[in-house]
């Protein structure tokens, strides 16, 4: 019954359709090209060992663009790998990531708000993945705003733990379900969770090699999130995990 109940329910569909490779934001101000020298390698035990997350005030190192393309490249980029697949009579190339995704769709789109970076306005971006580009999609918000992202800035319930300007910059990760479902049904939402905290893992990992801070975060309004990355009126698009660095 079990098996009967996975084929009506979970059976990927194969009737579906991939991604546009090349995602483009409709609207932007500015964009910067992501480059980068590979830092040293580190002993992977010792850097999954020293991994932590730290509290909100102690989320003040600070950080460059160089690093930034580190931690977004090597977490999260392209990987030099592919296949091609058949759709509608013709082969598509589907370039791998640097984590697991449900049949390569990579619906987890990632946005950042960046509070300070070293020659980089502040204000929303979205990584381009193919592109290793970042593009300002809105402006930078007052100090305020962006405290009243997160209920712990906003509420100031614990002192050692509500300070959030003195980060360089939050991100956030944005599920697409609408290649996710059509393909995934049901699934799809577990897919998406499961993706999240493979690419989580990943950019925590590299945030720790680079001697960086980072709290892994669920606590933040996902209406205000998503009111900023112009998302709030998508009906297939939600703001599942953040990760704030420093």
């Amino acid at each position: 019954m079990r098996a009967a109940g996975w084929f009506i329910n979970y059976k990927p569909n194969d009737d579906y359709l991939l991604p546009p490779s090349i995602y483009t934001p409709a609207a932007y101000d500015d964009v910067y090209e992501l480059q980068y020298k590979c830092p040293e390698e580190g002993d992977l035990f010792d850097i999954i060992r020293a991994r932590k997350s730290s509290r909100l005030n102690h989320l003040n190192k600070p950080w460059t663009l160089e690093e930034l393309s580190v931690l977004l490249e090597e977490g999260l980029g392209l990987r030099g790998e592919s296949r091609l697949v058949m759709k509608e009579n013709k082969k598509e190339k589907i370039e791998f990531r640097m984590y697991p995704s449900g049949g390569s769709l990579y619906p987890i789109h990632v946005f950042l708000y960046i509070n300070k970076l070293q020659s980089v306005q502040p204000g929303f971006y979205y990584y381009a993945v193919t592109e290793k580009k970042l593009y300002r999609i809105h402006k930078e918000i007052k100090d305020s705003d962006y405290e009243k992202l997160f209920p712990m800035s906003k509420y100031k319930l614990d002192q050692d733990n509500c300070d959030v300007l003195q980060s360089a910059f939050s991100l956030f990760f944005i599920a697409d379900y609408y290649y996710a479902f059509n393909k995934y049904g049901k699934l799809s939402n577990k897919l998406c969770l499961l993706e999240c905290g493979h690419m989580a893992q990943n950019l925590l990992l590299i945030s720790t090699l680079l001697k960086k801070n980072s709290l892994p975060i669920c606590g933040y309004f996902r209406d205000k999130v998503e009111h900023y990355l112009g998302l709030a009126n998508d009906p297939y698009k939600f703001c599942h995990y953040s990760i704030i660095f420093g």
